[in-house]
């Protein structure tokens, strides 16, 4: 009996993205989070979806708010950001984080990382 591997989950997810963004597009909403877990015999998916536009909306409303604190102007949401060799886009702040504060998202699969204030420092001089 064949097993699951690692490149064989890998390569599952990445057509199995593909497939529910489009299902997804075509009935107006959006991929937020794909996660999966496997072992010797099964996958297991989670995917989480929102109302196209419904969360940008969200997130770009409370970017604007916060992105003075930061000395960032409101055209900086979703700038292109390279941070640890990765390359990522700027989503919003977390405002009661002290210590990380700035919320990029990983262009690769999505996934959203807390960074601390200097990354702002380093792609935004004053």
């Amino acid at each position: 009996m064949p097993t699951l591997t690692k490149p064989l989950v890998v390569a599952f997810m990445a057509e199995a993205r593909s497939a529910v963004e489009e299902v997804a597009s075509r009935h107006g909403l959006t991929v937020e989070k794909i996660r999966s877990s496997y072992n010797q015999s099964e996958i297991g998916l989670r995917i989480a979806l929102t109302v196209t536009g419904s969360q940008g909306d969200r997130e770009r409303s409370n970017f604007d708010s916060l992105c003075s604190l930061c000395g960032l102007k409101p055209e900086h949401f979703r700038a292109n950001v390279e941070a640890q060799r990765e390359a990522y886009v700027l989503v919003g702040f977390r405002p009661n984080a002290r210590k990380r504060p700035v919320l990029l998202q990983r262009v690769r699969d999505g996934q959203q990382f807390v960074f601390p204030k200097v990354v702002l420092e380093q792609l935004y001089p004053r």
